[in-house]
């Protein structure tokens, strides 16, 4: 299951993470994406109801993946309004798959790296506070930024090319299989 912003409703990632764990002989398979085009945390958090709808609660649901935040870089709100709007999705997440381990990724933009850094603080801040629900996700300044120059491993300095897509993939790979 994956949540978040235009970087999940693309889904370039998506194929190549599922064929890599269906390879390493994992039971995870695609149960539904809801990614939704320029979402914030605080528009997602305000639609959370209507984004996690149409998606089965019966299916179990081992992980959901939330990469949201890239379309807050630009001006970061402050921490205990955007942790709280946070706390909104994972409530949700929590009460229609009890069981599956939510994973927060921390979002990059080029040409915003200190204002990353904020967002990447109120993310441990969050998973600090969610111990036992939430862990980290990949983070990527560590996967996407270190060659990107807005074509290497993204198509604008902010949306995955087919590189970045293979990149993220892997690293949501490490992530959920802890290698």
């Amino acid at each position: 299951m994956a949540l978040g912003d235009s970087k999940t409703w693309l889904e370039g990632w998506q194929p190549t993470l599922l064929s890599g764990l269906v390879a390493a002989g994992t039971n995870y398979r695609k149960t539904a994406s809801s990614g939704v085009n320029g979402a914030t945390v605080a528009s997602y958090a305000a639609d959370i109801a209507a984004n996690l709808s149409g998606i089965n609660p019966d299916v179990p649901v081992p992980a959901v993946l939330i990469n949201l935040g890239v379309n807050e870089i630009g001006a970061p709100p402050a921490s205990a309004t955007w942790r709280a709007n946070y706390q909104t999705i994972i409530d949700a997440v929590h009460a229609k798959w009890a069981i599956a381990v939510i994973y927060i990724a921390y979002p990059w933009r080029q040409g915003f790296d200190a204002n990353a850094a904020v967002l990447h603080g109120y993310i441990d801040q969050l998973l600090t506070d969610n111990v036992g629900l939430c862990v980290a996700g990949p983070d990527e300044v560590a996967v996407i930024q270190p060659p990107d120059d807005g074509a290497t491993n993204t198509t604008d300095g902010i949306h995955y090319s087919a590189a970045g897509n293979v990149a993220w993939a892997s690293a949501w790979e490490t992530t959920l299989l802890g290698t």
